[in-house]
């Protein structure tokens, strides 16, 4: 009797066995005829190294516009993009900085600045955007050492002793502590090497026009003042010009560039013109002869 159930008991072993031994093959089956099988995503080719520059080239424009625009998250996004893409960039992390500061993150903006440093690329720059960092703290209610924020505006002077950006930040930095007379005379030596005017109106413009390239397939609408409209600054009048051409009215694009003309310094106009905008959407003999 115990060896009929003992005979039972090994034939059901052997049944759950087999059906074990079934399952475990259908399995590493299926397995394997999904590994060999071909994937159907579609490949991506690997960018060659002169289209991974011409995109890092691209990606930088797009976040110096996006910081224009004050969208600060987006530019340092895109910043880190461009990186990613091109590793042999240099000078990044100071236009980080300069990001992480007009975002009000100051203890970012002077990791990114020492981190330049670090890397001896954009010293002036990196120097004195520390002093600038300083400045907004101070504007917040906090201090710098003084003489920590001496020594290194007198690095980025040493480092370029013809660059504004120090004299400028050291304005920023003694007018936030009070000290307006001093600001003064920083300001005034940061105008002495390079004329403000010009170089806010061909900093202003050339982000508009990167702004304005980047969003001509949105519903972003632009600055478009009126024809007749006699005090409209000198940088609507390339916006103005730059929209008409996107639009395809090269007429309207004369006749706000022949305004510009009369306003602008020749040197500065033709400077603007020079903008890669202006050459890929200007058609010759504009604004000499607007139709």
């Amino acid at each position: 009797m115990v060896a009929m159930w003992l005979t039972v008991l090994r034939r059901i072993l052997f049944s759950f066995a087999l059906l074990l031994l079934c399952g475990v093959t259908f399995l590493v089956g299926a397995f394997v005829a999904r590994s060999n099988a071909p994937d159907s995503r579609p490949l991506e080719l690997p960018q060659t190294p002169a289209e991974q520059v011409r995109r890092a080239k691209q990606l930088i424009e797009e976040a110096l516009a996006a910081r224009f625009e004050g969208d600060n998250k987006e530019a340092l996004r895109l910043f880190d993009e461009a990186a990613a893409a091109d590793p042999s960039l240099q000078g990044l992390d100071y236009q980080r900085g300069l990001t992480f500061l007009f975002d009000g993150d100051f203890v970012s903006a002077e990791n990114a600045a020492n981190i330049s440093l670090g890397k001896a690329e954009e010293e002036a720059n990196a120097y004195a955007l520390l002093v600038l960092c300083a400045a907004a703290r101070a504007g917040a209610g906090d201090t710098t050492d003084p003489a920590q924020v001496e020594e290194w505006a007198g690095k980025s002077r040493t480092k370029d002793p013809l660059g504004p950006f120090v004299h400028y930040a050291m304005g920023e930095y003694t007018r936030a502590i009070g000290q307006p007379r001093s600001a003064v005379e920083h300001y005034r030596k940061a105008l002495e090497r390079v004329s403000a005017a010009d170089s806010f109106l061909v900093a202003t413009v050339k982000a508009g026009l990167s702004g304005l390239r980047l969003r001509q397939d949105t519903d972003a609408k632009p600055v478009m003042p009126a024809m007749d409209d006699g005090n409209v600054p000198p940088e609507w009048l390339f916006f103005a010009a730059g929209e008409a051409l996107l639009q395809g009215d090269k007429a309207t694009a004369g006749a706000f560039l022949a305004r510009a003309q009369k306003v602008v310094r020749p040197e500065i106009f033709a400077a603007l013109l020079k903008d890669s905008f202006f050459q890929d959407y200007l058609p010759e003999g504009i604004p000499n002869n607007p139709q």
